[in-house]
């Protein structure tokens, strides 16, 4: 009799234990794809950078290894295209920084054409939308 039930409870424990694997399963799949492209985007960021930590620290040069992770993760960064956070910021920067080193450049030109400087011509291509005059 006891052999009987200690079958019958190693089949319970089995069923149990089959339960429990496929209840992490089913939780796993439940994910919905925009939570797993948004994971799967901040670790293609994050990982180049704690590799290059690991390497700054590995050759005590962590300023080398933040650098090299940087430059990774913002090249796989780029990759993604309309979804890189580089492009952006660039793109950010571009339209709000641009004029007024524009500005700055076309007064540092007058005043360089003032000066009788010819070569200040060469630097005259930077306008970011805005006209020489």
């Amino acid at each position: 009799m006891t052999m009987h039930n200690d079958r019958a409870r190693e089949d319970t424990q089995a069923q149990e234990h089959h339960a429990h694997v496929d209840q992490y399963a089913q939780i796993a799949h439940e994910l919905p794809e925009s939570t797993a492209e948004a994971l799967s985007r901040t670790i293609i960021r994050v990982v180049p950078l704690a590799y290059g930590v690991l390497f700054g620290l590995l050759i005590d040069r962590l300023w080398l290894g933040l650098l090299a992770g940087g430059l990774l993760a913002s090249g796989l960064d780029l990759y993604m295209r309309d979804r890189s956070v580089v492009r952006a910021v660039y793109h950010w920067l571009r339209m709000h920084l641009c004029p007024a080193f524009a500005v700055g450049v076309q007064g540092l030109l007058r005043l360089a054409a003032r000066a009788g400087l010819e070569r200040a011509r060469l630097a005259r291509g930077i306008r970011c939308g805005l006209d020489a005059s």
